[in-house]
């Protein structure tokens, strides 16, 4: 249910093509600790989820729903949860 673009980010922007010469860049991370009840928030902002919700009239998470609450523990214990941050730079003459 993810949309065709989302294949850029998947592919961290290497296939995107922009008209200046390619800068290598660090690598960047965002970490947080989050509950089960956050995740589950997140997930639901999902565009994917979002589509499946309309289109199939139900909670995409609710198959996996009873197996990520066994493996998660205490619903308030927090969890490390680490995104990549993925950057396509280029250098611009001036």
């Amino acid at each position: 249910y993810w949309p065709p673009e989302r294949c850029l980010v998947e592919l961290q922007y290497e296939t995107l093509s922009i008209p200046f010469k390619n800068m290598e860049s660090h690598q960047f991370y965002i970490e947080k600790q989050w509950s089960l009840s956050t995740l589950y928030s997140y997930i639901m902002t999902w565009s994917s989820s979002q589509r499946y919700l309309k289109d199939l009239k139900q909670n995409p998470i609710d198959p996996i729903w009873p197996e990520l609450k066994e493996l998660w523990g205490p619903p308030d214990g927090q969890k490390p949860v680490t995104f990549p941050v993925f950057l396509k730079i280029g250098l611009v003459k001036g």
